[in-house]
């Protein structure tokens, strides 16, 4: 999971909303019509890079670039577990997150799918200092020393579900980037030289983040890897 900025309103909601507001009773997410409800969905998507808010899978809208399907995320969902509707931040785009299709089909879901109405403890995308605590192991699993946090990853998002694909894909960039480093390191004329390896490491950490419009799928995954090497060079 990685930091999410959000960026402008899309100009089909906010004329939406001016219709909504003007309309007595009519006041949340289902009243928009699909005409804005697609430029909201591609616009989170942008400004996603392409990956799931939660899981960071590839997705698209529809699937036209491959990818799964993104579908749009509630942070504060529209109904909450005692059935009270949240009206105003079923229509408020900083509550909106784009996400894939929960791994639907499989004998697990993952995401929002999973995830329903429960309200999440703590993690958040829109806000850094709830994705510190986020580890990865080598088998790809991931969680975090936070007990809300972990519990957010583990139970309420299912990150680690067996019957998907989601532990071994990290795993695979685990071991690519793991891959990629030693090829490189291996350059170097003496292997102690852990100031030429820091570099190295800050170097294609650089690389991975400038991707655009299409970050690196599990960009977080390669993030911890080289920051966690970064940071034992620094010492």
């Amino acid at each position: 999971m990685i930091p999410i900025e959000k960026g402008s309103v899309p100009r089909e909601l906010s004329l939406r909303l001016s219709e909504l507001k003007g309309t007595p009773g009519v006041t949340d997410y289902y009243a928009l019509l699909a005409d804005a409800r697609e430029p909201v969905l591609r616009s989170l998507i942008a400004e996603q890079g392409y990956l799931c808010a939660y899981c960071m899978r590839r997705i698209s809208y529809r699937g036209e670039d491959g990818g799964s399907e993104g579908t749009i995320e509630h942070i504060v969902p529209q109904h909450d577990q005692s059935g009270v509707h949240h009206h105003e931040e079923s229509v408020d785009y900083r509550n909106m997150l784009a996400v894939c299709d929960g791994h639907a089909g499989c004998k697990e879901t993952t995401c929002d799918k999973h995830r329903g109405n429960t309200q999440l403890k703590k993690v958040n995308p829109l806000r850094p200092h709830t994705l510190v605590d986020i580890r990865y192991r080598h088998d790809g699993s991931i969680h975090s020393l936070d007990i809300d946090v972990n519990y957010d990853l583990t139970v309420t998002l299912n990150l680690n579900a067996r019957g998907t694909s989601l532990c071994e894909s990290r795993k695979a960039v685990i071991d690519e980037i793991n891959r990629k480093l030693e090829r490189e390191f291996n350059k170097i004329s003496s292997p102690e030289n852990i100031a030429s390896k820091k570099r190295i490491c800050e170097k294609m950490l650089k690389l991975l983040e400038s991707s655009a419009p299409k970050k690196f799928e599990y960009l977080g995954v390669a993030r911890y890897i080289l920051e966690k090497r970064i940071k034992r060079y620094s010492r």
